[in-house]
Formats: structure tokens, C-alpha cells, sequence
């Protein structure tokens, strides 16, 4: 089963917009017993995603994140602490928009935290990105930070060393010119992107402190790929952005061209 199909947008009425959004319930879908037989068999006792579920108050968020929607206009969102609780699964599992909701998908502990059973419709990736740049970097990094506070209260996150052993120290001097070239052509690629789209530029540049966080402790190689594959997600929605019609952007849409051949250049496999 494709799990973010376009049966996906027939069923549930939010799409990839960046207009006004609807806050939607709190609870995405009611388990049934034989959904909690079925997680109890499988996602063990000790499970992280278990303890992150008990301990993190998930609910709490519910109220703070509903202040970035409207009340009563636009289409009914995707439960909003639903979509922090995938920003946590990427966090925790190192993960891209993409990664994570494939993973989500088939996978019993990631259901059982998003407290959804297997006919549940996921998210489009592209819709975290939009979550991110709904909150803004600010928004989103204080919300966020809470999470993983209370995470790193209970033990569920340690805390990033940034320490390296000798052999990350000796690292090749390909990888950190790579790391810092990507990192280049990411930024420049979303400054010349803002004007058209600024709600996504804002996502991203929300997940590109999620990420740096993420990865603080991994190996520079880790980080390449990580930042590689940040950088081909951009390109997915970059790719699909439609020329503006007013002339007095083509000089700004003329960059963003040459912007994004570069980081094409990148990031292709």
C-alpha cells in the first residue's frame, strides 16, 4: 500500500497548501481494543517510543500550537500535535519528511506513538515542511525545545557530545569542504526561493536547526548524507515552483533559476 497517494487527498480534505488552515482535532483517530491488542503484542514494554509517549504531556502542545491556526476558516488541518509528534520520530531517528513518513507507514511502534491504527492516512512529507514554516523558526524552535526538554528530563535524549574521537578529528578534508558547500548552495537556493515561497523557505530553514541539532554528535560522513538529503527534499518542491506572472520578478525568478541548477549539482546522487 502507498501510504501518501493521491487516495490520500481524496479521503482527507487538507492538501500541501500554505493558505489559511483550520485547526483540526486533537486526537487524530480513536484506537480500538483490538488496535491496543495489537500494539500491546508487538511494540515491546520498554520501548523509547512508549516512555516518549507517557512522559512528553503530547496533549499540553494542543493549545500552543493552536494559536497558528485559525479557528473557524480554511480546511481542517492534520491534528497539529500529530505532526510534532513526526518532527520528535525525525529528531529521535534521524530522519527525513520523506523518511519518516515511509517508515511510519508500516512500522507498529511508530503507529503506536502517533496513537493511529493502519488505515489512518498519514501526511504528505511535504505537509511537515509547511507545519514548520506555519510556526516560523522562532515558533517553531520554542515549541520544539519544550519537547525535547521534557525528553531530556526523562532520559529519552541525551544530551549531544561534541566530542569526536580521533578518527571524526583526522576527518578526510573532502567532507567538511562538502558539508560547507552544501550547506552554501542550500541557504542560497531558499533566499533566492523566499520571495515566491515563503511559508516553505521558513519550514525549511526551521528543520535546517532541527537537523543541525539532530546531527551534532555524528560522524562528519553522517552529516553529509543528512545535509545531502535535506537538500534533494528542497529540490523536490523547488523543482515543481511555477514561473510568477509578473515581469517585475524575473530578474529575482532568473536567480532562483541559477540557484537551483547549482544545488542540483550537489545534490544529485
Amino acid at each position: 500500500m502507498n501510504w501518501t497517494d493521491d487516495v490520500a487527498y481524496r479521503l482527507n480534505p487538507l492538501v500541501a497548501t500554505e493558505g489559511t488552515l483550520m485547526l483540526g482535532d486533537s486526537v487524530p483517530w480513536r484506537l480500538s481494543e483490538f488496535d491496543l491488542r495489537v500494539f500491546d503484542q508487538f511494540v515491546p514494554r520498554g520501548h523509547h517510543l512508549r516512555r516518549a509517549l507517557e512522559v512528553i504531556p503530547w496533549d499540553d502542545f494542543h493549545e500552543i500550537l493552536a494559536l497558528y491556526y485559525s479557528p473557524d476558516q480554511g480546511r481542517p488541518s492534520h491534528p497539529p500535535v500529530l505532526m510534532l509528534k513526526l518532527e520528535y520520530l525525525r529528531y529521535h531517528y534521524h530522519l527525513s519528511d520523506r523518511q519518516v513518513i515511509e517508515r511510519a507507514g508500516p512500522d507498529l511502534a511508530f503507529r503506536y506513538f502517533l496513537q493511529v491504527d493502519a488505515n489512518y492516512l498519514l501526511p504528505d512529507p511535504s505537509l511537515l515542511c509547511l507545519f514548520r514554516g506555519r510556526l516560523g523558526q522562532d515558533g517553531f524552535r520554542k515549541v520544539f525545545r519544550q519537547v525535547v526538554s521534557f525528553a531530556r528530563e526523562h532520559g529519552l535524549v541525551k544530551d549531544r557530545l561534541r566530542l569526536k574521537d580521533a578518527s571524526h578529528v583526522i576527518a578526510d578534508v573532502a567532507i567538511p569542504t562538502t558539508l560547507a558547500l552544501v550547506a552554501q548552495a542550500r541557504d542560497k537556493l531558499l533566499a533566492a526561493a523566499e520571495p515566491f515561497e515563503p511559508v516553505r523557505v521558513a519550514g525549511e530553514r526551521a528543520n535546517v536547526e532541527l537537523l543541525r541539532e539532530a546531527n551534532a554528535s555524528r560522524s562528519a560522513e553522517e552529516r553529509l548524507v543528512a545535509r545531502v538529503t535535506h537538500l534533494r527534499e528542497i529540490l523536490l518542491w523547488a523543482d515543481g515552483m511555477i514561473p510568477p506572472d509578473d515581469e517585475a520578478d524575473a530578474p529575482l525568478w532568473q536567480t532562483f533559476l541559477r540557484q537551483r541548477e547549482v544545488a542540483h549539482c550537489l545534490g544529485s546522487p
